[in-house]
C-alpha cells in the first residue's frame, strides 16, 4: 500500500482546511504537508495516524493498494 496524496488533497478541500492548518495540527512544517499533498513525500506512521485523527477517519483510508 502507498500513501494516497489525492485522498489527502480531497480531505483538505472537503473540510475547507488549508495545508498550514493541517501542519499545525499534526506538528509538521507546511512544506512537509505540501510534499504529502504533491505526492513527493509520504508521511511516516506517526504523521499518518495524526492526519487520520484530524479528519476522524481510519488510517487505512489514507493509503491505496498498489497492483
Amino acid at each position: 500500500m502507498i500513501f494516497d496524496n489525492k485522498k489527502l488533497s480531497a480531505l483538505l478541500d472537503e473540510n475547507e482546511m488549508r495545508q498550514i492548518q493541517l501542519a499545525k495540527e499534526i506538528k509538521r512544517s507546511k512544506s512537509t504537508v505540501c510534499e504529502y499533498v504533491k505526492g513527493t513525500k509520504s508521511p511516516g506512521k506517526e504523521a499518518a495516524f495524526a492526519i487520520s485523527r484530524v479528519f476522524s477517519i481510519p488510517v487505512e483510508d489514507l493509503f491505496k493498494r498498489v497492483e
